[in-house]
This record gives C-alpha cells, structure tokens and sequence, in this order.
C-alpha cells in the first residue's frame, strides 16, 4: 500500500493533507537547496554564506508556502 492510500484510510481531511504535502515539499526544498547551491556562481554562493540573508530566504519561502491559500 502506498503513503497516500494509508492517510486515505485514516480519513485525513483535505486541509490537514495539503499542509501535509507542503511541509514535505518545503523539507525536499530546503535539503536540495543545500545541494543546488554548489552549482551557483561565485557571487551567489557568498551571498548564501551571509546568515541575514539565509533567513530571509527562508521567511520568503515560509510566507509563500504558509501565506498562500
């Protein structure tokens, strides 16, 4: 049986599943993300070495998996 068919059987709610399905696709993100970055330029990866400017990327990211609806 698949992931999906067994939270069928539990009779998880749409909402509860599409905010499931987005804090699994924010993890997926946030883990390649990691990996995409040695492919960047130069310039990009000092950029993302900055902290600052890590979270405000991730804020950018939270508002628009979190703040879309």
């Amino acid at each position: 049986m698949g992931v999906f068919q067994d939270l069928l059987k539990y009779n998880i709610s749409n909402n509860a599943m599409e905010s499931i399905i987005k804090a699994l696709l924010l993890l997926v993100l946030s883990v390649s993300g990691n990996f995409l970055a040695e492919t960047l330029g130069c310039q990009s990866q000092t950029l993302l070495e900055n902290m600052f400017a890590k979270h405000v990327l991730i804020l950018f990211m939270n508002e628009y998996f979190y703040g879309t609806k």
